[in-house]
């Protein structure tokens, strides 16, 4: 009995060993299995902590993207009500462009009308051109007689108004200006230049030209004589009355080119630009007071840019000065008809 009871326990004893030894072999198996579970426990919070972390950053992230897309809606917004007023601004630009089409249209037949009334104006201007010209013809003959035979005579002469020498034999010219009347007796300055054009002026003839006002008085078959009791001067022998040509016969063509004008006897020059130009005189603007006073003066104008004279100076006496806010509008007679101006003139006019 004992025997079986020493097996029993024997067995039971080698049980108890492989069961401890399962037992520590489980318990081993549990602390690794344990120690990977707090690995993997420590790897899963750190997870979540990270995991935190970026639901934090996204949460910002949509705070960020709520208010941009606020403030995106807010522009969308803008941009609308931006549209809105350049469809309207677009409609009024069209109204605008229609109410310019229609003032063009306006205008259009407003231009055609008016070339109309001008070619009814040109038509009148030329049929008065025409009574002016005719006019002036019969005015020219109606002076030319009076002159001849009328009330026109050596007083009318001035001091300071320009003549003209025409030697009969040579044809050639000298021009000077008026510096005395006295007794009815008209003088001109004695010069060297002059003495040379005279040479043995005792028996020849000159036709004498002087402007007065806006005439010239053509004296024909005079003389030049030596007055010994008015020393440095000539005297112009005038023993009939004068044949009175009207100046105002050449048409006068409109150009502005700038000129260089100088009061002769003076330093006086100034600048301006050219109005008119004809065969008998020429008109000009400048703004400058010395003109002003200067009618009756001689005044010597370059004209620029005017192939005709190729630089040559013109002379003229002033016969008239308007004043235009302080533009003044000079008028000048030149001592002699320009035949090169009369054609130049009339080629330009035709």
């Amino acid at each position: 009995g004992f025997a079986v009871v020493a097996d029993e326990i024997r067995d039971l004893s080698t049980g108890t060993q492989k069961s401890s030894g399962s037992i520590m072999e489980a318990l081993r198996l549990l602390e690794s299995t344990s120690d990977k579970m707090t690995e993997s426990i420590t790897t899963i919070l750190k997870l979540i902590s990270e995991t935190l972390k970026t639901i934090e950053l996204v949460n910002g992230s949509v705070g960020t993207i709520a208010s941009d897309s606020k403030q995106l809606g807010d522009e969308i917004q803008v941009v609308d009500s931006a549209m809105k007023h350049v469809e309207t601004s677009n409609q009024s630009m069209v109204d605008n462009m229609k109410q310019v089409q229609d003032i063009m249209v306006t205008i259009v037949k407003g231009v055609k009308e008016s070339e109309e009334t001008t070619r009814t104006m040109m038509s009148k201007y030329d049929e008065t051109a025409k009574s002016v010209s005719d006019i002036e013809s019969v005015v020219g003959k109606l002076v030319s007689e009076l002159g001849t035979g009328g009330f026109m005579s050596v007083e009318d002469i001035q001091e300071g108004m320009s003549v003209s020498l025409f030697d009969q034999e040579s044809g050639k010219e000298y021009h000077t200006t008026v510096t005395l009347v006295k007794q009815g007796n008209v003088y001109i300055p004695a010069a060297d230049k002059l003495a040379s054009f005279l040479g043995d002026f005792k028996n020849k003839k000159y036709n004498i030209h002087i402007i007065v006002n806006n005439e010239l008085y053509i004296w024909k078959d005079s003389r030049v004589a030596a007055d010994r009791n008015t020393s440095g001067h000539y005297m112009l022998v005038l023993s009939s009355r004068p044949e009175v040509m009207n100046r105002r016969k050449y048409p006068r063509l409109a150009m502005t080119n700038s000129c260089e004008t100088l009061i002769k006897g003076t330093a006086h020059t100034a600048i301006g630009k050219l109005v008119n130009i004809s065969a008998g005189g020429f008109a000009f603007a400048v703004r400058d007071e010395a003109f002003k006073t200067a009618i009756g003066k001689e005044v010597e104008i370059k004209i620029n840019a005017f192939e005709l004279l190729k630089g040559e100076k013109l002379t003229g006496v002033i016969i008239r000065s308007t004043d235009d806010d302080g533009t003044y509008i000079v008028g000048c007679r030149m001592p002699e008809d320009n035949e090169d101006i009369m054609n130049y003139v009339k080629d330009r006019m035709k």
